[in-house]
This record gives structure tokens, sequence and C-alpha cells, in this order.
């Protein structure tokens, strides 16, 4: 007598189930999630062996890959010296009126960014409304407090683990190798 597996009672806790217990597309979705956290940490772990100056250009093409900016060439990296706190800028239309400042910090996962360092960027922010600060680690609660309680500027804040997500959805950094696709019976072709 055959089971149909959709109808079959399932009286087990998700969390009691064994590798047997799983359907074969829960069992691809959570090797899947174990190759994906690795490239993650492949990833963050390559970002932070490569100079500081590689990491704002990154920066730059990722947010240029997410559609920021009038077109892919509308990103500039500042001069090393002397940028303010300042380290890249994204022009959204052709005319430059309006701008996203960028800040890139390239620390340790343990080294946050501190209230201070969100505290320069927005002060460098003369003239600028939008602001992006990205970093490999992590911000304290009080730099997220600071950006939340602004008002006239509009800064979003970009953890490392936010980072490589966004790296891996936008194919930055990354070759395709292979991609799978997961297929179900259409039921009403069988009607």
């Amino acid at each position: 007598m055959e089971t149909n597996i959709k109808n079959a009672p399932n009286n087990t806790n998700k969390s009691e189930r064994t590798e047997e217990d799983l359907l074969p597309e829960e069992k691809i979705e959570k090797t899947y999630q174990l190759y994906r956290n690795s490239l993650k940490a492949q990833l963050l772990n390559r970002i932070l062996s490569c100079h500081p100056s590689f990491f704002e250009q990154l920066v730059l093409d990722l947010l240029l890959k997410m559609g920021y900016g009038f077109d892919d060439q509308s990103g500039t990296v500042t001069s090393k010296s002397h940028d303010g706190g300042i380290d890249g800028i994204i022009y959204e239309d052709s005319l430059g009126l309006s701008k996203i400042y960028i800040q890139a910090k390239r620390y340790g996962t343990k080294n946050k960014v501190g209230i201070e360092q969100i505290k320069n960027f927005y002060a460098s922010m003369q003239g600028v409304n939008k602001g992006v600060f990205i970093t490999t680690s992590s911000f304290i609660k009080t730099a997220n407090d600071f950006v939340n309680d602004q008002k006239d500027k509009n800064i979003i804040l970009i953890d490392g683990e936010h980072l490589v997500d966004l790296m891996i959805k936008h194919g930055i950094g990354l070759e395709k190798v292979k991609t799978y696709a997961l297929y179900k019976l259409n039921e009403d072709y069988f009607e």
C-alpha cells in the first residue's frame, strides 16, 4: 500500500525529526543553508585578508550593483588621505545634485563600531542627507540608537553578517558554479 507523503500524519515535533524523517526538498534546504553559512564565513575571512582600500571599492561595487547611482559608473572612492570620514560617494543623478556618502570599516569581528565613528560620519555629511556605513564587524547598541534618533539625515548601518548576505544576493566576489531547480507534481495536469 502506497502512502501519499503529502497527506501522511506527522506526529513528530519538527525539532525532534531526524535526517531520515526529512522530505528530499527539506534535506536540500538544510544542506543549502550549511553551504551558504560556509560561503559567508569564507567571504568574510577573504575580505578581512584584503587591504582596506580594496574593501572600500568592494562596498562601492556592491551598492552600485544594488541599483544605487544613476549608472554603474556613478560612484567613486575618495582619495585615501584627508577623506574627512567619507570613503566613497555615489551620485544618484547625472548632475550630482543628490549624493550618498559611504563609510567602510574593515574591522575584525570582535572590534565593534562605536558611537564616535558614527557621530564622525554624521558630522562629515555636510550638505548630504543619505549615508551608508558598512563594517565587517558589528555596531554597538548606542551607535544603532544614535542613527535611529536622527531626523535630518538617513544613515543605514550594514554589519558584516548583512554585508555577506548582500554580496551573495548580488553576486559580488562570487562566480556561479551550478544552479538546481526543484520540481513538484502539477496535480492539475493529471486531472
